[in-house]
């Protein structure tokens, strides 16, 4: 992964994480609800689900600080290797396939600060993406 992230306000625990992971169904379009988490204490939730890849997330994005919360700031990598899995507290096992992550950061009044939409394929070893 490579980009930037800017956070206007600091990323603190004051906020609440809701994730959806849906999933690609055979007969095409996505099936939502594969994967659903919804934690109060966003900084703190990410950090815990991150596990030991917290810090190696944060090293390459260059920010200040490992601890919550995450100051106001571009944040900006070369690239970030997303493969270690498990060194992260997220289920270890799934199924070949298709899925789109959509993200969400709310604040006290419930209201979307952040969203962020990711899609990605697990493969098998023996397959090449296309």
């Amino acid at each position: 992964m490579k980009g930037n992230i800017t956070l206007l306000k600091p990323y603190d625990d004051n906020l609440t994480l809701d994730m959806n992971v849906s999933t690609w169904g055979s007969t095409g379009g996505w099936i939502p609800n594969h994967y659903i988490l919804i934690r109060k204490k966003a900084c703190s939730s990410l950090r815990n689900l991150y596990g030991n890849a917290w810090f190696t997330l944060l090293n390459a994005f260059n920010v200040p600080t490992d601890r919550c919360p995450i100051p106001v700031g571009t944040y900006i990598t070369s690239g970030y290797e997303l493969t270690k899995f498990e060194d992260m507290n997220l289920p270890k096992v799934s199924f070949y396939g298709k899925y789109k992550v959509v993200g969400r950061i709310k604040n006290v009044e419930n209201k979307d600060v952040c969203c962020i939409v990711v899609e990605t394929n697990f493969i098998r070893p023996w397959e090449t993406l296309i």
